[in-house]
């Protein structure tokens, strides 16, 4: 049942009944008065969500009606319903916030419709705003460690700033995470979040991934296609793994922040643009500076905020308010039995390395979540979980399944690791040693969930 409240305002008892009919007939709550004064006092004590307003009512007209009742009608619609309209009098009302003006004569169905309009844009304002607050929600730092909380306030700092920030740290620390949060607490929330993996487009189209191009630039370009800049526009752009770059682009990039205009490829037209940008990036900069694979000048101009974030195993205190987070988020969507971690698998849930980092943690809350039917998770059911997802990645591992096509895929994997591990995991390096494309070999260590295995601190 529809628990709208509408009043109607109106000395005119004809009009007041026809509508009335019509709005009792689809449910709604109505109230009525027809002077000023009694409208006051039904504002003031029935809470209406919908006041259909006239302007000139015996006692009290609407414009001083609407003054003596502004804190009451806070968060509510006003639509203004008159036979005596005036530019004058609907500039007073609009001042006061009404929602819309309309004059008599006006048959009930056509108020109807205006309300059923209004109501529809209400509910999908409501659905904007929950589902940005449950975007919110979803990317909010969680931790208590004293790395998190200085992290916590230097962040506050990034949001309240239109300034480029980097952001540094190891896979699966949270980087794309970070970023998020970053943008959806600033004051470009209203408008894209465009996250680009510099690591997963090929060189050569970088370009015109980043800044479009025009009709006929190139064989294949049947139409003008604009870039991941000009989708971002007005809001933030993040690139990720942006080492990665080749030191082409990254001059053209620095000329992007230099004149804050683009160029599409195949045009000599300067396209203006307002993106915020954060980086992110796995490797030293200080160290691929000095190698001159990175720009020094483009660092300059990225690191304005630059956020360290720390590998799981260096902030423990993390570890179980994360998992539990996990835990709780997945069950909640997936429409799961909340799941109770005992005792022994919150210690063994501290107590392990985390090589993967937060990503590793959270692939196995989910993991949980959903194969462990019982409404608690035990010390064995971690370690059957980390055990699985250890072994895929151990160099030499038997085969278990003698088939041809169980044979290559066996050989595959062990042959990039083997090759990975020659080059210190320098992914670009190997994959110019195995002749294939950085974001082809991406690909593979994906299917093969190939991750660097560190050892585990003693």
């Amino acid at each position: 049942m529809n628990t709208i409240k509408i009043l109607l305002a109106d000395e005119d008892k004809k009009f007041r009944s026809a509508l009335k009919t019509i709005l009792l007939d689809r449910s709604f709550q109505v109230i009525e008065s027809e002077t000023g004064s009694d409208t006051i006092t039904k504002i003031n004590t029935d809470n209406p969500d919908i006041v259909l307003l006239e302007l000139k009512l015996p006692e009290i007209n609407g414009i001083e009606i609407l003054n003596q009742t502004r804190s009451s009608l806070e968060g509510k619609t006003v639509i203004i319903i008159t036979a005596h309209g005036s530019v004058r009098s609907a500039m007073q009302a609009s001042r006061l916030g009404i929602y819309d003006f309309i004059e008599k004569p006006i048959k009930p169905e056509q108020v109807f419709s205006i309300i059923e309009h209004l109501l529809h844009t209400k509910k999908l304002e409501d659905e904007n705003i929950r589902l940005k607050t449950a975007l919110i929600n979803e990317y909010k730092l969680i931790g208590r460690s004293s790395a998190m909380q200085s992290i916590h306030t230097f962040v506050q700092k990034a949001t309240a700033s239109d300034a480029n920030v980097l952001i540094t740290g190891n896979n699966g620390t949270g980087k794309d995470h970070l970023a998020q949060y970053i943008h959806l607490n600033s004051q470009r929330n209203q408008y894209p979040f465009v996250n680009v993996n510099c690591a997963a487009i090929p060189t050569h189209l970088m370009e015109s991934e980043l800044f479009g191009f025009d009709k006929g630039a190139f064989t294949g370009a049947f139409k003008t296609t604009i870039g991941k800049f000009e989708q971002a526009n007005n809001g933030t752009i993040l690139l990720n793994e942006i080492a990665e770059l080749s030191t082409e682009m990254q001059a053209k990039l620095l000329h992007v922040l230099e004149s804050k205009t683009i160029e599409r490829l195949g045009s000599d037209e300067a396209v203006q643009i307002n993106v915020r940008i954060i980086a992110a990036t796995n490797v030293k900069l200080d160290i691929a500076i000095r190698k001159e694979l990175f720009r020094q000048d483009l660092f300059y101009r990225l690191n304005v905020f630059q956020i360290n974030l720390p590998d799981l195993r260096d902030r423990p205190e993390d570890i179980i308010p994360l998992f539990e987070y996990f835990m709780e988020r997945i069950c909640e969507r997936q429409g799961l039995i909340t799941k109770t971690v005992m005792p022994d698998a919150l210690s063994m849930l501290y107590s392990y390395n985390w090589p993967g980092n937060i990503r590793q943690l959270k692939n196995v809350a989910t993991n949980l979540a959903i194969m462990v039917n019982r409404p608690h998770i035990t010390g064995e059911d971690i370690q059957r979980i980390i055990e699985q997802e250890i072994r895929p990645n151990q160099i030499g591992r038997p085969l278990i399944d003698h088939s041809l096509y169980k044979a290559r895929d066996n050989f595959e994997c062990n042959y990039i690791l083997r090759h990975l591990e020659e080059n210190n995991w320098h992914v670009r390096r190997t994959a110019e040693i195995l002749k294939v494309d950085r974001s082809y070999l991406y690909a593979l260590m994906q299917k093969h969930n190939i991750i660097r295995v560190k050892n585990k601190k003693k």
